[in-house]
């Protein structure tokens, strides 16, 4: 049985992969097509050596000539569009363009991985607003001068659609609180909500209003109902553990995997991918 669950979990985690992987074929193929053209760089090269007022011209030009291609991205699930500037400064969130530079050195360490060594980043990864996967680039002029970095990322929640569709499961990402405290801004600390499980965790809000369609919701509301009063369910949930748990509904026995969520740009474990589905072990 441990065998099975825990093989269960590899799969769904290569599955995850795999579904990371297709969604960055479309990231490339934006970046390539739309943001690393030579109308684009020559708005941008000189953004890093300007005054506060050009800055602000840059970013009104560059803001006009790619809003209504960014419009189209959110259709295929495409949440951020966001330039930094070659010291990670923010220079344009294009979900959020009147939040602008503030530094990111310390908060993002893909921004700061691909404006030091000029290289491609793609992970997982907290930000100011949202977290989701990056797919971070280097930007160059034509002589190869190095301009700053843009990213392209994935709505979480369409995300976890196609996992749940593809898989006939429902699937959590939460957060501990103490990291999105750390590194959202104040302000913007309304997009998420405690999760259920415990109070030290929280679930971005999108996926609290889509859960409330899910069939598998109320299963898995009781399920975590229980699970909050297990104290040996709460301890390895602090300790971040990879475990499953077994529940019985309505004579049907499900499963329940927690499989801890990793920054894969500082391999801290920030929180959990939890899944719940019918245990294929005993169909």
């Amino acid at each position: 049985m441990d065998k099975y669950e825990n093989d269960s979990i590899q799969r769904q985690q290569t599955e995850i992969n795999i579904i990371v992987n297709n969604i960055n074929n479309i990231s490339d193929s934006l970046f390539d097509n739309v943001i690393n053209t030579p109308k684009v760089i020559e708005i941008f090269k000189k953004a890093h050596q300007s005054t506060t007022a050009d800055k602000e011209k840059i970013r009104n030009n560059l803001y006009s000539l790619l809003k209504g291609n960014y419009k189209t991205f959110t259709k295929y699930g495409i949440q951020q569009l966001h330039f930094h500037l070659p010291n990670n400064d923010s220079f344009l969130r294009f979900h959020k363009p009147l939040k602008h530079g503030d530094n990111l050195t310390n908060i993002r360490e893909s921004v700061k991985y691909v404006n030091t060594y000029k290289k491609p980043a793609v992970g997982f990864e907290e930000g100011k607003i949202f977290n989701g996967y990056r797919f971070v680039y280097p930007l160059f002029t034509k002589d190869n001068q190095h301009i700053g970095s843009v990213e392209i990322s994935s709505a979480l929640l369409s995300f976890k659609k196609i996992i749940e569709e593809s898989r006939n499961i429902h699937i959590d990402y939460i957060l501990r609180k103490e990291v999105v405290e750390r590194k959202v801004f104040k302000d913007q600390m309304h997009n998420y909500v405690n999760y259920p499980l415990s109070k030290d965790f929280l679930i971005q809000k999108s996926f609290y209003e889509d859960n409330k369609n899910d069939v598998h919701v109320k299963h898995r509301n009781e399920a975590l109902n229980e699970l909050s009063k297990d104290e040996n369910v709460i301890k390895r949930i602090n300790n971040l553990e990879m475990f499953y748990q077994l529940q019985i509904h309505n004579f049907e026995i499900h499963t329940i995997h927690f499989i801890p969520l990793l920054n894969d740009f500082t391999s801290e474990k920030i929180g959990y991918i939890i899944t719940f589905s019918k245990s294929h072990y005993f169909q």
